[in-house]
C-alpha cells in the first residue's frame, strides 16, 4: 500500500513539476486538458428560439379568439433543435393547448411563453397578447407612416430623438390606440425604436443605417412594415480652442481641440476662443465654398456678423466691462461660425499659430464613402 501510494505521489508530482516547467518555459509540452471546453460545433450549439409573433391582439368572438403559435429552435448550423417545445401563458384570461392560444376573457395585457431545453441550454421567447371584448375592429391600415414632407433620416446634433407615426387604422377608419405591436431596429448601436403614444419615438445613437420593422397579428391578419432609417452626420458642431505651450518654451499657442470633423450637407462649424489674450484665425484651402452662417437658422443666431463667409479673421474673446449696451458684443465676440454646403474636405489652419484640422462634409445620399448604401455601420 504504502508502494502505490508513493507512486501515485510521484505521478501526481511529477505532472505538477512539468505543466510548471511548460508555463515557465512557454513551451508547447502538449499535455492533455483535464478541464470542460466552453466551445461547441455548430450542429451542437442552441442558437436561438424565435416566436413567429411577437405582438398578438385576440377577441373573445371566434374566429378571432384563437391562433396557433408557431416557435423555431435553431442550432447553430441552421438546423432545426429537437425536442418539444413548452408553452404557458401569464394570465386566466388565456388558455394554450397543443399550441393554440385560446382567447377566455378580455385583457388587457397579458404574456405568453415559449421554452426548450437542449442539453444544459435552456431558451425562452416570449409575446404580449391583448383580447378585446366583442367583435374586432379589425385593421385596414397599418406601419411606419412618414408625415408629408418627411424624411427617413436624422441628423446628430440637433436632438437624440425624432417621432415617426405609427399607423394603426381599422376598417371603421378609427385609430386603434391600444393595438399591440411589435418594434424591431436591426442595430441598437445606431438607433433605437421604442411606442410613444401613436408614434414610434427613434433614439440615435451614433451615424449609421438602420431597419426599422413593426409588426403584429391583429384579429386573424399578420401585418408587417418596415424602413431604411438613416441617423446623419450633424448639422452643427462646436469647435473649442485649447491654449497649449510651443514645445521649448512659454509661449501659448491655440490649438484647435478636434482636428477631423464631419458633419451632413449644409452642417455649421462653429469656432470658440475663450481666450482674451490671445487671437484665432481661420484659413481655408478652398474659401470659395464655405459660406456664411445666414444660411443656418441656428448658427446664425450665435454670431455678430451672420452674412460673413469664407475665411476667418482673427478674433479674441472681448472681456464684459459691465456696461449692459456691450453685453452683446462681449458674448458673440468668442464665437465664429461658417457653413458647408457642399460635400468634400475642408482643410483649414490657424496662420498665427500654425496648427489646424479638416473639415468633412458628407453627401449621405449618394457618397458611398462616408454613407455606404448597405445596412448597419457607415465604418
Amino acid at each position: 500500500m504504502t508502494t502505490k501510494m508513493t507512486t501515485i505521489w510521484r505521478s501526481s508530482w511529477l505532472r505538477f513539476a512539468l505543466m510548471t516547467l511548460c508555463t515557465l518555459t512557454t513551451s508547447a509540452c502538449k499535455l492533455s486538458d483535464p478541464g470542460l471546453s466552453t466551445y461547441l460545433p455548430p450542429d451542437r450549439f442552441f442558437a436561438a428560439l424565435t416566436l413567429e409573433h411577437h405582438a398578438i391582439n385576440l377577441s373573445t368572438v371566434p374566429p378571432y379568439d384563437t391562433v396557433t403559435l408557431h416557435a423555431t429552435p435553431v442550432m447553430g448550423d441552421g438546423s432545426v433543435t429537437p425536442g418539444a417545445l413548452t408553452y404557458r401563458v401569464s394570465d386566466p384570461s388565456l388558455s394554450i393547448t397543443n399550441g393554440v392560444l385560446k382567447a377566455e376573457n378580455p385583457v388587457s395585457l397579458a404574456y405568453v411563453y415559449v421554452t426548450l431545453t437542449h442539453g444544459t441550454t435552456t431558451r425562452t421567447d416570449s409575446a404580449i397578447v391583448s383580447v378585446s371584448a366583442g367583435a374586432p375592429d379589425r385593421l385596414r391600415d397599418f406601419g411606419l407612416r412618414l408625415s408629408p414632407g418627411d424624411s427617413a433620416k436624422y441628423a446628430k446634433g440637433l436632438a437624440p430623438e425624432k417621432l415617426i407615426p405609427l399607423i394603426r387604422e381599422s376598417e371603421s377608419a378609427a385609430n386603434l390606440p391600444t393595438l399591440l405591436v411589435h418594434l424591431v431596429s436591426s442595430d441598437t448601436t445606431i438607433a433605437r425604436i421604442a411606442q410613444s403614444g401613436n408614434n414610434v419615438r427613434i433614439t440615435t445613437e451614433r451615424s449609421g443605417r438602420v431597419m426599422l420593422s413593426a409588426s403584429t397579428f391583429a384579429f386573424g391578419t399578420t401585418w408587417r412594415d418596415s424602413l431604411v432609417f438613416t441617423s446623419g452626420w450633424p448639422l452643427w458642431v462646436w469647435q473649442p480652442t485649447l491654449e497649449r505651450f510651443t514645445a521649448g518654451s512659454l509661449t501659448k499657442k491655440l490649438d484647435f481641440a478636434f482636428q477631423d470633423i464631419t458633419v451632413g450637407v449644409g452642417g455649421c462649424v462653429t469656432w470658440q476662443n475663450f481666450s482674451e489674450t490671445i487671437d484665432i484665425d481661420v484659413t481655408f484651402d478652398d474659401s470659395l465654398q464655405v459660406g456664411a452662417p445666414s444660411g443656418h437658422s441656428n448658427c446664425a443666431q450665435v454670431v455678430l456678423n451672420p452674412a460673413i463667409g469664407g475665411n476667418i479673421a482673427p478674433f479674441r474673446a472681448i472681456p464684459y466691462d459691465g456696461n449692459p449696451e456691450h453685453f452683446l458684443i462681449s458674448f458673440f465676440s468668442r464665437v465664429a461660425a461658417r457653413v458647408f454646403s457642399v460635400p468634400g474636405v475642408f482643410p483649414y489652419r490657424s496662420t498665427l499659430h500654425g496648427t489646424g484640422g479638416l473639415v468633412r462634409v458628407c453627401d449621405e445620399r449618394n457618397d458611398t464613402t462616408c454613407a455606404p448604401s448597405r445596412l448597419g455601420g457607415w465604418y
